[in-house]
């Protein structure tokens, strides 16, 4: 953890001095937001203690687990989460980000995450003024690192000039990352949210992940709040690292890619004559994603 911190704290420091001026609402909310996050930690405590239970009844491991997060300025600070995975989930790979259908996940583990519910127990990380309730998602050292974000992705370091948030603009927009593609995305967005924030902005992305969390899905909610963003465009990437969710950008005047269409991409470029072709196909507000991986006879 300690190299990761290191290497990432010049980039950190290099956005302090850059052109990005935080707003001065960032600081002036700060005390609000503790005592907010106070009275919802209460409301909800007796959610966490029931999902608690349950998830001491459903699977091996403690219910609540820690783990380090790399927070404002480039600060690391542990978080809270309710355990949605198995208890030893990282015993063979180590830290890496969670796929689509990731079998390290267990069942109650994959509602908690559809709902957001095990996020609840980091209001107490709000409480001690290591998080905002909105801002940009906080990642582990270790990806940071093993994936060189704040080299490969524009802007990265900047969003550390502010503290990472329980929920956000990016994040109720898009899903969770899983590749530098996902990471751009939701970067660009972040950095939206921080140069436009404001009491009614923030306002909106709560009411809009309190209705998440109740199973509004599927752009309703972010619809209704009038906070739908377009995926950003990046960089085509290459062949199977889209973002799971969002696809490859698109020609102003091409659709999106539908099932049919992806099957045919993931077809084309993985076509051979000996191997045979498993494809899985990712789909989430209408457009597709091909993977495609080739299994020897």
């Amino acid at each position: 953890m300690n190299s990761a911190v290191a290497w990432l704290e010049p980039a950190a420091r290099e956005a302090q001095s850059a052109a990005l001026r935080v707003p001065k609402y960032f600081d002036r909310k700060r005390l609000a937001v503790r005592v907010l996050g106070l009275a919802l930690l209460i409301v909800a405590a007796p959610v966490i203690a029931i999902l608690c239970v349950l998830i001491r009844l459903s699977s091996r491991g403690s219910a609540i687990f820690r783990q380090v997060r790399i927070g404002k300025d480039g600060k690391p600070y542990q978080i809270y989460k309710l355990r949605t995975m198995r208890a030893d989930a990282e015993s063979l790979t180590g830290p890496v980000w969670c796929s689509s259908n990731d079998s390290r996940v267990t069942p109650l583990g994959r509602a908690l995450r559809y709902l957001h519910l095990d996020e609840l127990p980091q209001l107490w990380n709000v409480v001690r003024g290591e998080m905002d309730l909105i801002g940009p998602r906080p990642e582990r050292p270790e990806i940071i690192a093993a994936e060189k974000l704040a080299d490969r992705v524009g802007d990265y370091a900047s969003r550390l000039r502010v503290l990472p948030g329980v929920t956000g603009l990016a994040q109720i927009n898009l899903p969770a990352d899983q590749t530098i593609d996902c990471v751009q995305r939701k970067v660009a967005l972040d950095m939206e949210y921080i140069n436009t924030a404001s009491l009614g902005l923030d306002l909106r992305i709560l009411a809009c992940t309190a209705f998440r969390m109740l199973g509004v899905r599927h752009g309703i909610a972010v619809r209704f709040f009038g906070l739908s963003r377009p995926a950003p465009t990046t960089a085509k990437p290459a062949a199977a690292t889209f973002c799971s969710g969002v696809g490859p950008p698109a020609a102003e005047d091409e659709p999106p890619m539908n099932h049919r269409e992806a099957k045919r991409l993931a077809a084309y470029l993985y076509r051979t004559p000996t191997p045979a072709v498993d494809l899985a196909i990712e789909s989430e507000n209408g457009v597709a994603a091909a993977i495609a991986r080739k299994h020897p006879r």
